[in-house]
């Protein structure tokens, strides 16, 4: 099996709910051109080349954790949990564990949502290292010239696009235990 470089961060699961199969085409408007567009594929849709990879242990190239990470936890069964919620939609009487389990599931992957965006990748980066400047100003304003290099030093990443230091699952858990208890309707 190949090694994942073109990541999405809509996923394909997702995307191809937008699929028309009789066309076989899936139709795009391009907000930023005002450019409408259709594709026979989702490869190239909401994805970029290495959005998650990082740099993993030994200071090697890691394109898979994160890939893997989302596949297991939010992808793999992105199908079986939509068409739930739909029954669910469609039959709000017909409510089983399954249903409650295939919103949660649901309500997971859209809590990462916005941290899989370049852009924010790219903000979050941002706001890290000028934290990170600030401690290392401070640091070398108590004299510690050594510890503000190595702080500095840590900034530098020439190896990926994004630091991608994240846990989509443990961004996903710890926004859902803020939420507190879900109260789950279907209104007709």
């Amino acid at each position: 099996m190949s090694t994942p470089i073109n990541h999405h961060y809509v996923s394909q699961c997702q995307i191809r709910n937008f699929f028309n199969g009789q066309d076989k085409l899936i139709y795009c408007y391009d907000k930023q051109l005002d450019n409408y567009f259709s594709k026979s594929t989702t490869k190239s849709l909401f994805s970029e080349e290495f959005s998650n990879t990082r740099v993993g242990t030994n200071d090697e190239l890691d394109h898979e954790t994160l890939e893997n990470e989302l596949n297991l936890y939010f992808e793999q069964d992105f199908e079986k949990h939509s068409r739930n919620v739909v029954e669910l939609a469609n039959n709000p009487h017909n409510n089983d564990d399954t249903k409650l389990e295939s919103l949660y599931y649901l309500v997971l992957y859209a809590l990462i949502a916005d941290i899989r965006i370049p852009e924010n990748k790219k903000n979050i980066d941002e706001s890290y290292a000028t934290l990170m400047r600030e401690t290392a100003m401070k640091v070398r304003m108590l004299g510690d010239e050594k510890q503000a290099d190595e702080i500095e030093k840590s900034l530098i990443n020439d190896k990926t696009k994004y630091s991608n230091v994240v846990h989509y699952t443990e961004i996903a858990a710890s926004r859902l235990a803020k939420m507190g208890d879900l109260d789950f309707k279907c209104m007709q």
